[in-house]
């Protein structure tokens, strides 16, 4: 899961850069039941919906970075917590917890995020 967690840094940051957000992107890293929640709601429930929820962000928010602060694998292997801060353009800083969940350790089939701003 560690992998896979770096594989989901990789990729935020490489969206957060880039001027279109494709499915070569994301068809690798995610599984096609793949479903998002954040801060208890769900903001994605099939991976063709990503792309633009992901957009939307961006057109709202600006581009992004991320830091990467932690990786903690569970004893099942098949999720792990993440814990980074992602830079908005024009929100500013977020401190991001989030869970990845993957039957496989090869694609990433849910994400339940976290996010508080801290500046």
């Amino acid at each position: 899961m560690e992998e896979l967690a770096q594989k989901y840094f990789d990729f935020q940051n490489q969206v957060g850069q880039c001027d279109e957000i494709s499915d070569k992107l994301i068809n690798p890293l995610f599984s096609k039941v793949f479903k998002r929640i954040v801060n208890g709601r769900t903001v994605v429930s099939t991976k063709a919906d990503l792309s633009l929820q992901l957009t939307n962000i961006r057109n709202h928010f600006g581009k992004w970075k991320i830091s990467p602060k932690s990786v903690v694998a569970c004893a099942d292997q098949q999720q792990c917590v993440v814990r980074y801060i992602v830079d908005l353009e024009d929100m500013g800083q977020f401190e991001v917890m989030a869970l990845l969940k993957s039957k496989t350790g090869q694609q990433i089939d849910e994400i339940d995020e976290v996010y508080y701003k801290i500046s």
